[in-house]
């Protein structure tokens, strides 16, 4: 079995230490992680906080996709 650190725990809060993805690239690398690991669904979380407004939010989501996503088809 291949153990991955999380950065979230029991209580939906961000671990002590944990340092969320500062990149898509290391947040890719923290995906891949999971992936070797044998997860077959996680989030894309958003780098540097959420989106605040709808526009946001679809900015998020077309990130996700054009940047994130495609490095594991």
């Amino acid at each position: 079995m291949h153990a991955v650190p999380t950065l979230i725990g029991p209580d939906h809060r961000l671990q002590a230490g944990a340092q969320p993805p500062a990149s898509t690239q290391q947040l890719i690398e923290l995906i891949a992680e999971l992936d070797a690991a044998g997860v077959t669904c996680t989030n894309i979380p958003p780098l540097g906080g959420g989106p605040r407004s709808l526009a946001g939010h679809l900015e998020y989501l077309e990130w996700a996709a054009a940047e994130v996503m495609p490095a594991f088809r």
